[in-house]
């Protein structure tokens, strides 16, 4: 099982494993790689929102303690 990092508690998606690619064009291979494709990069932006998010927090916090 592969290790997955922490960014500021927010757990940073594994990467996933891409299925072998067929020697002839499939149409259903090719939607499967598009939903694994699809399904990692939304789970990578909500990371980001949320990690920008907190940072955003964060400076205002800095921001207003000073």
């Amino acid at each position: 099982m592969a290790v997955v990092p922490k960014l500021n508690s927010t757990q940073v998606p594994a990467v996933p494993q891409l299925p072998t690619p067929p020697t002839a064009y499939d149409q259903n291979q090719q939607t499967q790689l598009t939903n694994v494709l699809r399904l990692y990069f939304q789970q990578l932006n909500t990371v980001v929102s949320v990690n920008a998010n907190n940072e955003a927090s964060n400076s205002v916090l800095t921001w207003l303690n000073q």
